[in-house]
């Protein structure tokens, strides 16, 4: 079978941003399909889906209120405006899309009108093949000096 952007069935694809939270699969991801769809990334048909990271459920039953935080800064805001009015809510931790119920999914995933979602672009062609050669070529030697010239720094508590 070979791929053929304009006989597709649609029109892009969508992946989930964090794939359970794992930053190393999201950029597996995106190095599948720059390696074997380049063009539907040129063409601009590669989309990551942004999910949240937390649900904060303002009451209960069918009147409670779904807030959707999709970074820490989201959720000490919600938080703060949730206790500020005391009203009380129940936290979920969301792990990707499979931590997700339902409507969570067709609220943040699936509803054109509400779900967040960012191109994937490649500005600078050579410098992206650059990169994704050091971070997951087979030649270990510049990702290892890499690694050694940019080491993070760790505290320890």
């Amino acid at each position: 079978m070979i791929f053929d952007l304009d006989g597709d069935r649609y029109q892009r694809v969508i992946i989930d941003e964090r794939l359970n939270q794992t930053v190393v699969k999201s950029f597996i991801a995106v190095l599948l399909f720059y390696n074997l769809f380049k063009d539907l990334i040129r063409q601009g048909r590669l989309y990551k889906m942004n999910t949240p990271l937390y649900i904060y459920r303002e009451g209960k039953g069918k009147k409670a209120i779904d807030h959707y935080a999709f970074n820490d800064n989201d959720a000490t805001e919600i938080a703060n405006d949730l206790k500020s009015r005391n009203k009380t809510y129940q936290l979920i931790r969301v792990k990707g899309l499979g931590g997700a119920g339902s409507d969570d999914l067709r609220a943040t995933g699936l509803d054109p009108e509400t779900r967040v979602l960012a191109q994937i672009t490649i500005g600078d062609e050579e410098s992206a093949k650059h990169w994704l050669d050091v971070a997951m070529g087979k030649d270990v030697t510049p990702r290892k000096k890499w690694i050694e010239d940019n080491p993070i720094d760790y505290v320890e508590d």
